[in-house]
Order: structure tokens, then sequence, then C-alpha cells
């Protein structure tokens, strides 16, 4: 590959409307040199690295997968997060697929009657053969975690491309999300997922940076409460976390060229691999190491009811 690419998928459960509008806004900042100064903290020399990356990189972007399921909330099904099909498309994948835990619920995880069953699931793996991306991005909401491989089992793969990318997400915890919990999806929050896009854009088809973000949620609702479990409520408060995430997504492309998989690709443009000092900040990590801010009692019941 001659680019750096990167796929990513929003709106993949119905009820989750901030993750579509945080895409839409990235989309948004990319293509217009003065929000992305905006969004950039008004630094020149930040803007500048950024552009300098984004000559040298190619976006899929998917703002809302679950159209079907998106419909189906707006139409009065709040809590509704598969898709039209009644299929959790985030356990739709061929790695480790259909297998269930003791608290498998069918309404929420139905993982399809076959991997791959679903025209999203179909929609996402041709674009990923097309594209051979990077990095993929899978956004959520429901808790606030930044996320690698694996969900089917706790741990973080130990390889230097799992490494270095873990090593990315502590640093956009710093620079962005104090509370988040850091590491893999399996270990981190007290279940195991199977099926899912992560596990198997990092396992299947060789993407080095594969994440899951989780990027709100609203701990003290009610478990019937669904919009406000999921979505930030108020004008105020919406802004406030599409602003968070669309910087946390320029801290991202900004930290590309520290990856192994990639610094090559960006060598030959004179950018360095440190990446907003994050070469002084990064610590030879090996495994899945303990994330400063481990979840909550609260934080981790809150993640076995509302699973990614």
């Amino acid at each position: 590959m001659s680019c750096n690419c990167l796929l990513q998928d929003f709106g993949e459960h119905g009820r989750e409307f901030i993750t579509s509008e945080v895409g839409l806004r990235f989309m948004q900042v990319l293509t217009d040199p003065a929000l992305l100064h905006e969004y950039a903290g008004n630094s020149s020399r930040k803007a500048r690295r950024i552009r300098a990356i984004l000559k040298h990189t190619v976006f899929k972007i998917l703002p809302m997968e679950n159209v079907n399921g998106r419909d189906l909330v707006e139409s009065g099904q709040l809590c509704e997060r598969k898709n039209g099909r009644g299929v959790d498309t985030n356990r739709n994948f061929d790695i480790d697929w259909g297998k269930k835990e003791k608290d498998y619920d069918p309404r929420e995880e139905f993982p399809g009657k076959a991997p791959h069953s679903e025209p999203e699931t179909q929609i996402i793996l041709a674009l990923a053969k097309e594209l051979q991306p990077h990095t993929w991005l899978n956004v959520h909401s429901g808790m606030y975690a930044l996320f690698t491989p694996y969900d089917h089992k706790a741990g973080v793969p130990n390889t230097t491309d799992a490494r270095a990318a873990l090593r990315m997400l502590h640093r956009i915890k710093e620079l962005s999300c104090p509370q988040c919990v850091v590491g893999s999806g399996g270990h981190s929050v007290g279940y195991l997922a199977h099926g899912t896009g992560t596990d198997y854009m990092f396992e299947k088809l060789g993407v080095p940076m594969s994440f899951t973000w989780e990027i709100y949620g609203d701990e003290k609702a009610s478990f019937e409460d669904c919009f406000r479990m999921f979505n930030p409520l108020g004008k105020e408060e919406f802004e406030r976390v599409v602003t968070l995430w669309v910087k946390a997504l320029l801290h991202l492309v900004e930290l590309l060229p520290t990856h192994p998989a990639t610094w090559p690709l960006f060598r030959h443009a004179g950018l360095d691999s440190t990446g907003d000092g994050v070469g002084q900040q990064q610590q030879q990590q090996s495994g899945d190491q303990p994330s400063s801010s481990e979840p909550t009692a609260a934080a981790a019941a809150a993640a076995v009811r509302q699973k990614p």
C-alpha cells in the first residue's frame, strides 16, 4: 500500500445516536481548513502536522452503519441496538461466531443465522478488503473506554503491532479521556464478546490498528432510559461530547506515524514518529497492562448490561 488507510464505523447500534454525530462532525472538520485549525486547538503547528499526515491518508467513513436500526429507534423503540433484521452486526463476524456466554440475551446479541449474513456486515467486509486499511475504528457509546483486541478472550495480542496500538490508546486517554478504561475489551469490562468486527479485522484481515471506542455513558440512567444511557442530553452537553471526541480522532491521526506499520509511509514526507510527545510518553508495555483508570463497580455493571 502506498497510503495510510483508515476505515471508521459509526452508528452500528441504532440507539447510539451520538456516535454518528461525532462521525459527521469529523467529516466536516476534515474538509474545512478553518474548522481543522479550530479543533487543533488553534495551534498552527499542530494543524500543519495534521494536514501533512492527511496528505498521505485515505479515509473510508461510515457515519451511520445501521440505518434500519436507527429508524426503529426513531419510531419509538429507544432501546433497540440490532439491525432491521433483528441481528447484532457486532456479533455477526466470522471469528468465534455464535459462541454464547452465560449472560447471553438474544434480544441484545443475536448473532444472525450465519457469519456475515447481514448486509451491513457484508458492506464493511467489502470496504475492508478493497481498502486494506491500516486502521479500523468502531465507535460506540454506553461507557467510556478505548479498546484493542481481543473481545472474545481476555488479553491484548502479544505482538509488536498490538502493543504499539495499545500505547497509542494510552496517549489518547491522557489527552482526551482520563476516565476511559484502556485495554482489551475481553479483559477490561468483565465479559467476552464473540463475532466482533474489531477482532475480525485484527485476526482475520491483519489490520494492525484495530480499535473500539466507547465515547459516552450515563451510569445514573435507569435501564429503561436508553436514550439517556447512550446519548448526552441538552445542547451544551451534546456539543461538549462531540467536540471532545472529534479532537480525540485528530489525536489518533496525529499519532499514526508512531505505529511501526505506518511509520515507513510517513518517513519520506519528513514527519517525525513522536507525535505530540508520544515518544517520551510511551512505555515498553507488553501484554494487557492495567489502566490507571480501572472501571468502577457501577461502570462494570453498566458495561455488562450494555454491551458494545
